[in-house]
Protein backbone atom coordinates (compact mmCIF):
# COMPACT_ATOMS: atom_id res chain seq x y z
CA UNK A 1 0.00 0.00 0.00
CA UNK A 2 1.52 3.06 -0.72
CA UNK A 3 2.06 5.42 1.63
CA UNK A 4 -0.86 8.31 0.40
CA UNK A 5 -3.22 5.42 0.49
CA UNK A 6 -2.01 4.33 4.03
CA UNK A 7 -2.42 8.57 5.09
CA UNK A 8 -6.22 8.67 3.66
CA UNK A 9 -6.72 5.00 5.45
CA UNK A 10 -5.88 5.96 8.74
CA UNK A 11 -8.38 9.66 8.01
CA UNK A 12 -10.78 7.24 7.38
CA UNK A 13 -11.14 4.51 9.35
CA UNK A 14 -8.55 5.51 12.21
CA UNK A 15 -6.18 2.20 11.31
CA UNK A 16 -5.12 0.20 14.26
CA UNK A 17 -1.50 0.60 15.50
CA UNK A 18 -0.27 -0.94 12.35
CA UNK A 19 -0.91 0.92 9.87
CA UNK A 20 0.54 3.72 11.88
CA UNK A 21 3.72 2.40 12.26
CA UNK A 22 3.61 1.63 8.65
CA UNK A 23 3.16 4.57 7.61
CA UNK A 24 5.84 6.23 10.17
CA UNK A 25 8.15 3.76 8.23
CA UNK A 26 7.15 4.99 4.85
CA UNK A 27 8.49 8.58 6.31
CA UNK A 28 11.55 9.14 5.12
CA UNK A 29 11.03 8.10 1.76
CA UNK A 30 8.91 10.19 1.41
CA UNK A 31 10.30 12.98 -0.96
CA UNK A 32 6.78 14.25 -2.69
CA UNK A 33 5.68 17.48 -0.37
CA UNK A 34 1.90 16.61 -0.93
CA UNK A 35 2.52 12.90 -0.36
CA UNK A 36 4.51 14.12 2.59
CA UNK A 37 2.14 16.08 3.72
CA UNK A 38 -0.58 13.70 3.59
CA UNK A 39 0.81 11.22 5.35
CA UNK A 40 2.38 13.49 8.77
CA UNK A 41 -1.79 15.16 8.35
CA UNK A 42 -2.40 11.46 8.68
CA UNK A 43 0.12 10.38 11.79
CA UNK A 44 -0.73 14.02 13.54
CA UNK A 45 -4.77 12.56 13.90
CA UNK A 46 -4.26 9.47 14.27
CA UNK A 47 -1.04 8.90 17.26
CA UNK A 48 -3.31 10.47 19.84
CA UNK A 49 -5.88 7.75 19.78
CA UNK A 50 -2.77 5.40 20.14
CA UNK A 51 -1.40 7.53 23.60
CA UNK A 52 1.59 8.79 21.59
CA UNK A 53 0.80 12.32 22.03
CA UNK A 54 4.86 13.22 21.51
CA UNK A 55 4.99 11.88 18.50
CA UNK A 56 1.96 13.54 17.33
CA UNK A 57 3.09 16.70 18.03
CA UNK A 58 6.37 16.10 15.85
CA UNK A 59 4.61 15.10 13.24
CA UNK A 60 2.16 18.14 13.27
CA UNK A 61 5.09 20.70 13.59
CA UNK A 62 6.36 19.05 10.65
CA UNK A 63 3.18 19.32 8.46
CA UNK A 64 2.73 22.96 10.37
CA UNK A 65 5.86 24.06 8.68
CA UNK A 66 5.81 22.01 5.09
CA UNK A 67 2.06 23.78 4.73
CA UNK A 68 3.19 26.68 5.34
CA UNK A 69 6.38 26.60 3.36
CA UNK A 70 3.74 25.23 0.03
CA UNK A 71 1.65 27.98 1.51
CA UNK A 72 -1.30 25.42 0.84
CA UNK A 73 -3.93 27.15 3.13
CA UNK A 74 -6.48 24.26 3.31
CA UNK A 75 -3.85 21.69 4.15
CA UNK A 76 -2.38 24.33 6.62
CA UNK A 77 -6.47 24.65 7.92
CA UNK A 78 -6.09 20.72 8.31
CA UNK A 79 -3.47 20.46 9.93
CA UNK A 80 -3.64 23.36 12.99
CA UNK A 81 -7.22 21.91 13.60
CA UNK A 82 -5.23 18.58 14.55
CA UNK A 83 -2.57 20.26 16.15
CA UNK A 84 -5.47 21.67 18.45
CA UNK A 85 -6.75 18.25 19.10
CA UNK A 86 -2.94 17.44 19.91
CA UNK A 87 -2.65 20.27 21.98
CA UNK A 88 -6.28 19.62 23.95
CA UNK A 89 -5.29 16.16 24.46
CA UNK A 90 -2.26 17.53 26.10
CA UNK A 91 -4.57 20.03 27.94
CA UNK A 92 -2.25 22.27 26.69
CA UNK A 93 -5.08 24.94 26.35
CA UNK A 94 -3.82 28.35 25.35
CA UNK A 95 -1.99 26.91 22.76
CA UNK A 96 -5.00 24.47 21.07
CA UNK A 97 -6.98 27.64 21.11
CA UNK A 98 -4.46 29.31 19.19
CA UNK A 99 -4.13 26.56 16.73
CA UNK A 100 -8.17 26.30 16.47
CA UNK A 101 -8.87 30.09 16.36
CA UNK A 102 -6.09 30.22 13.38
CA UNK A 103 -7.70 26.94 11.54
CA UNK A 104 -11.31 28.67 11.99
CA UNK A 105 -9.86 32.15 10.38
CA UNK A 106 -8.20 29.82 7.73
CA UNK A 107 -11.54 28.04 7.13
CA UNK A 108 -13.58 31.27 6.99
CA UNK A 109 -11.42 33.11 4.53
CA UNK A 110 -11.68 30.09 2.39
CA UNK A 111 -15.64 29.62 2.83
CA UNK A 112 -15.22 26.02 3.56
CA UNK A 113 -18.05 24.84 5.79
CA UNK A 114 -16.60 21.70 6.18
CA UNK A 115 -13.57 23.03 7.36
CA UNK A 116 -15.06 25.66 9.05
CA UNK A 117 -17.44 22.87 10.93
CA UNK A 118 -13.57 21.06 11.85
CA UNK A 119 -12.06 24.02 13.23
CA UNK A 120 -15.14 25.17 15.06
CA UNK A 121 -15.26 21.58 17.03
CA UNK A 122 -11.81 21.98 17.72
CA UNK A 123 -12.54 25.27 19.29
CA UNK A 124 -14.92 23.53 21.60
CA UNK A 125 -12.01 21.14 22.70
CA UNK A 126 -9.86 23.78 23.23
CA UNK A 127 -12.37 25.03 25.54
CA UNK A 128 -12.39 22.22 27.57
CA UNK A 129 -8.72 22.37 27.79
CA UNK A 130 -9.10 26.08 29.33
CA UNK A 131 -11.36 24.56 31.78
CA UNK A 132 -14.66 25.44 30.48
CA UNK A 133 -17.06 22.72 29.30
CA UNK A 134 -20.18 25.07 29.00
CA UNK A 135 -18.62 26.92 26.32
CA UNK A 136 -17.00 24.12 25.19
CA UNK A 137 -20.45 22.55 24.61
CA UNK A 138 -22.03 25.39 23.31
CA UNK A 139 -19.41 26.03 20.34
CA UNK A 140 -19.43 22.36 19.39
CA UNK A 141 -23.14 22.94 19.32
CA UNK A 142 -21.94 25.11 16.07
CA UNK A 143 -19.92 23.07 14.50
CA UNK A 144 -23.08 20.44 14.82
CA UNK A 145 -25.35 22.53 13.06
CA UNK A 146 -22.64 22.67 10.07
CA UNK A 147 -22.73 19.31 10.14
CA UNK A 148 -26.18 18.39 9.62
CA UNK A 149 -26.72 21.51 7.55
CA UNK A 150 -23.98 19.87 5.42
CA UNK A 151 -24.31 16.12 5.42
CA UNK A 152 -20.88 15.70 7.63
CA UNK A 153 -21.68 12.60 9.28
CA UNK A 154 -17.76 11.86 10.74
CA UNK A 155 -18.25 15.60 11.92
CA UNK A 156 -21.51 15.30 13.60
CA UNK A 157 -20.88 11.69 15.54
CA UNK A 158 -17.44 13.99 16.64
CA UNK A 159 -19.64 16.36 17.85
CA UNK A 160 -22.22 13.97 19.50
CA UNK A 161 -19.62 12.46 21.51
CA UNK A 162 -17.58 15.54 22.29
CA UNK A 163 -20.69 17.11 23.73
CA UNK A 164 -21.37 14.28 25.90
CA UNK A 165 -18.59 14.24 27.42
CA UNK A 166 -18.27 17.98 28.08
CA UNK A 167 -21.79 17.04 29.51
CA UNK A 168 -20.12 15.04 31.57
CA UNK A 169 -17.01 17.17 32.46
CA UNK A 170 -19.43 20.03 33.29
CA UNK A 171 -20.92 17.90 35.68
CA UNK A 172 -18.34 16.45 37.49
CA UNK A 173 -17.19 20.06 37.60
CA UNK A 174 -20.57 21.16 39.39
CA UNK A 175 -20.41 18.84 41.77
CA UNK A 176 -16.73 19.24 42.91
CA UNK A 177 -17.32 22.71 43.50
CA UNK A 178 -20.57 21.93 45.47
CA UNK A 179 -22.86 23.71 43.10
CA UNK A 180 -25.89 21.20 42.78
CA UNK A 181 -28.49 23.73 42.30
CA UNK A 182 -26.89 23.95 38.99
CA UNK A 183 -27.24 20.29 38.21
CA UNK A 184 -29.66 18.44 36.15
CA UNK A 185 -32.41 16.89 37.64
CA UNK A 186 -31.46 13.56 36.69
CA UNK A 187 -27.78 14.40 38.66
CA UNK A 188 -29.49 15.87 41.70
CA UNK A 189 -31.32 12.63 42.72
CA UNK A 190 -28.10 10.78 42.96
CA UNK A 191 -26.21 12.96 45.15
Amino acid sequence: MSALALALALHSRCEHRQSVDALQAQLPSLTDEQDRIEALLALTRSLPLLGRLPEAMRTGTEALHLAELMDDLPRLCDVRAAMAAVYAHMEIGREAMEQALGALELARSLSDLPREGWALARVGTAYLALGDPVQARETTQQAREIAQAQGLVELEFSCLNNQAYFTVEEGEQLTREGDFDRLPDSWRQTY
